[in-house]
């Protein structure tokens, strides 16, 4: 059923097909993630829920997933470093939201380390391809 030669129909390959179908899932799941982190962000303080973890922990990994996850999904069609501008400046935008948010208080450490989870997360699907693509050229 999974064939990961040439497609003779369409002379694409179908693991290039699938791809396809993955970065639409990942774009689904980044846009997912964008509107999550602003319920979690903007959720007034007496309704919020928190992990065990620290919260400057629960930051990082937020924005490390939806930097990847968009890498994933957009990281074909936009710059990488457009990804993670957009996301440093949406970590901003929800931080000051956070001033009409009751029992929420902005706090510069909080974006910083958002932004720096975005970034990271970026970063690792990037390098993530580069190892695939010079796995690919060693078989050839």
């Amino acid at each position: 059923m999974w064939q990961f030669g040439p497609n003779r129909a369409s002379g694409r390959s179908c693991y290039a097909a699938n791809m396809g179908s993955i970065e639409r899932l990942f774009r689904s799941l980044s846009w997912a993630c964008i509107g999550l982190l602003a319920v979690l962000s903007l959720t007034p303080g007496d309704y919020m829920v928190r992990t065990p973890a620290p919260g400057l922990l629960e930051h990082f990994v937020a924005y490390l997933g939806t930097g990847a996850i968009a890498s994933v999904g957009y990281g074909q069609r936009v710059n990488s470093l457009q990804i993670a501008g957009l996301l440093w400046g949406y970590a901003a935008l929800l931080e000051i939201g956070q001033n009409w948010a009751p029992g929420r208080h902005p706090q510069f450490m909080d974006f910083a380390i958002g932004a720096a989870g975005a970034v990271a997360g970026v970063v690792l699907v990037q390098l993530w391809r580069m190892g695939l693509g010079s796995r690919a050229t060693r078989r050839t």
